[in-house]
């Protein structure tokens, strides 16, 4: 297992920033979510490592009271529960952007709404 679950001590003003740097001393961090703040019971902070024993010797040193953040000791489970998998960076076929959008109009020579008019 590569992901932790943060049970307690962080607190509502903790980044993710400072949460996942102070997480990478332990080795590479794929994902630092920081949950829901309003409601961390429910849907806390976890980080998923890119290796398992990086998991593990945070693990360790967050049981043994060496992870500070924001002055608050943190606690931590591993997790069972699966974040979701990484963005992929994959355009897709079927999407269609602005540029696209703009592009097609310019070819057909359609057009943007545009004024007009006004004689007199």
């Amino acid at each position: 297992m590569t992901t932790i679950e943060i049970t307690g001590g962080c607190s509502s003003s903790t980044t993710r920033m400072i949460m996942k740097r102070e997480m990478e001393r332990f080795g590479h961090v794929d994902v630092c979510h920081m949950g829901n703040r309003e409601d961390p019971k429910t849907e806390p902070p976890w980080v998923r490592f890119a290796e398992p024993k990086a998991a593990d010797n945070a693990l360790e040193a967050i049981k043994a009271n060496l992870v500070i953040i924001d002055g608050l000791v943190i606690q931590a489970q591993k997790s069972t529960r699966r974040g979701p998998p990484l963005v992929s960076r994959e355009p897709r076929e079927a999407e269609v952007g602005s540029r696209e959008l703009f592009l097609q109009r310019a070819r057909c020579g359609g057009g943007g709404g545009g004024g007009g008019g006004g004689g007199g």
